[in-house]
């Protein structure tokens, strides 16, 4: 069961997992961090099975059109993931509000 540690500002709280390390510390935004670590195996073998029918589909049709066509839902499907990870916090209030 964790506990929650608060720091000096009360928005800043840490959960801390005893089955860890003391210096392991989850926060609260960290959460979302961590679903994507666990989807980055899924994407990255979607990823080489991108790679790998788009390298059959250019020796076998020489069509260059099908395999940038898979590479842009690839990206798009991807950048979905990585917009949401911000390297900064949302200024406004009622922005991270939103987000939850």
């Amino acid at each position: 069961m964790p506990i929650v540690l608060c720091d000096h500002h009360p928005s800043k709280k840490k959960l801390i997992n005893p089955q860890y390390p003391p210096h392991f510390t989850i926060s609260e935004n960290d959460e979302d961090k961590a679903i994507y670590l666990t989807l980055f195996p899924f994407f990255l073998m979607v990823f080489f099975l991108l790679f790998f029918f788009c390298s059959i589909s250019i020796y076998l049709t020489n069509s260059v059109v099908f395999v940038s066509f898979f590479f842009c839902l690839f990206v798009l499907f991807f950048s979905n993931f990585i917009k949401n990870d911000l390297p900064f916090p949302p200024t406004t209030k009622s922005a991270s509000t939103t987000l939850r």
